[in-house]
C-alpha cells in the first residue's frame, strides 16, 4: 500500500501544469514610450491667464499697463510717445508674457521699441538707440 500512495504521488507530480487561459489581445503594454515628447499641460487651459488684446484696449501703453497689472508689477513708460494699436497684436494672446511682448516687439519693431521685463516684474517701455 504504501508504494501504491508514493507511485500516485509521483504520477500526480509528472502532469504538466495546465495552460493559462487566453483571455483575448485587448491588454495594453505598459510604458510603451513615444518617439517625440508631449506637453502635458499643468493647469487647465481656460484656468490660466491670457496676456491678449481685448476691446478695452485703447493705446500700446494702457494695454502694457493692463499687462505689467495683470503680471504683478507696474508699467515705467519711457518711449517718447503713445502708440496706436495695430492688428498684428491679436496674434499676442499667450499665457506667458515674454512670448505675448516677443509679439509686440516685432510688431512696433520699425518704431524701436524697447519693453524689458524687469526682476521686480515691472516692464520697462524704451526707445532703442
Amino acid at each position: 500500500m504504501p508504494l501504491m500512495v508514493g507511485v500516485l504521488l509521483m504520477q500526480a507530480c509528472a502532469t504538466t501544469p495546465p495552460m493559462a487561459e487566453d483571455f483575448g489581445d485587448n491588454w495594453k503594454p505598459v510604458n510603451v514610450l513615444a518617439d517625440t515628447p508631449m506637453e502635458i499641460p499643468l493647469k487647465e487651459e481656460v484656468a490660466m491667464h491670457r496676456f491678449q488684446l481685448l476691446p478695452t484696449d485703447t493705446s500700446l501703453r494702457g494695454l502694457l499697463e493692463r499687462w505689467a497689472r495683470e503680471y504683478g508689477g507696474t508699467l515705467d513708460w519711457q518711449y517718447p510717445s503713445d502708440l496706436t494699436l495695430v492688428s498684428a497684436l491679436e496674434q499676442a494672446a499667450d499665457n506667458n508674457l515674454q512670448r505675448a511682448l516677443t509679439v509686440v516687439r516685432r510688431t512696433y519693431s520699425p518704431q524701436r521699441l524697447r519693453v524689458q521685463v524687469l526682476g521686480n516684474r515691472d516692464l520697462r517701455v524704451t526707445r532703442l538707440p
